[in-house]
């Protein structure tokens, strides 16, 4: 238990500093919370790729007698939780798509200078996403969740990984980190119901892409950004 939870530490403060820096440079987000763009993609993308590899691939080498059993679900029969998980899924999309157009109709008659972006950069940009939030909930909804239900019950380790989670989106503003309470029980709900960091992988991946997508496509309608 002692060397589990000095690895639990070591891998945060890792992927905390790694968004302190991230912060530091700029690139932490393709955009902001007033819609502003990355003005660094590609610093963006390798920050994402660093993501992965420490809170994907470095607990896969840390923790590997524990993974299989977070690669499984445990759905069968619990058909209530299934439509439960439907309904809430697709209030956030709901969500995500209108938060997107709100913040994109908020700024499109701000005087910006107009970027072009060429879509190879993009599509790189939305395959690290993918792949960064999927190590993302595989650390923060499986091993740390998990752990810590074995380690101190169930209503303590949401307490954890609640702050924990809101913690490191400290660099994110004040709503954001608002915004990770309800998020974050959410996707710890449905982790622990189907016993499987999946359903956060699902719940995250999908609010990600549905909000940066209508965001998107927000600033390419009013002419702020432009592909090429």
């Amino acid at each position: 238990m002692k060397t589990e939870i000095l690895l639990c530490l070591f891998t945060y403060s890792a992927f905390f500093a790694l968004s302190w820096k991230s912060h530091k440079g700029g690139y932490l987000k393709l955009f902001n919370e007033f819609g502003g763009f990355t003005t660094r993609p590609f610093q963006l993308i390798g920050n994402h790729l660093a993501g992965v590899i420490v809170l994907g691939v470095l607990p896969l080498v840390l923790f590997k007698k524990d993974v299989a059993a977070l690669l499984e679900s445990d759905a069968s029969g619990n058909a209530n939780t299934i439509l439960m998980g439907m309904i809430f899924f697709s209030l956030l999309i709901f969500t995500a798509i209108w938060q997107g157009k709100k913040v994109g109709e908020r700024i499109k008659n701000i005087e910006t200078h107009e970027i072009t972006l060429t879509v190879k950069p993009l599509v790189a940009y939305f395959v690290a996403r993918f792949l960064f939030l999927i190590a993302y909930e595989f650390w923060f909804r499986g091993l740390l969740l998990f752990y810590c239900v074995n380690w101190l019950g169930v209503v303590p380790a949401l307490v954890v990984n609640l702050v924990l989670y809101v913690l490191v989106h400290v660099f994110s503003g004040t709503k954001e980190m608002l915004a990770c309470v309800p998020f974050g029980l959410l996707v710890c709900f449905f982790s622990l119901a189907f016993h499987s960091f999946w359903p956060a992988v699902l719940f995250h991946v999908g609010f990600s892409f549905a909000y940066e997508g209508a965001l998107l496509r927000s600033l390419l309608r009013n002419f702020k950004i432009q592909l090429s």
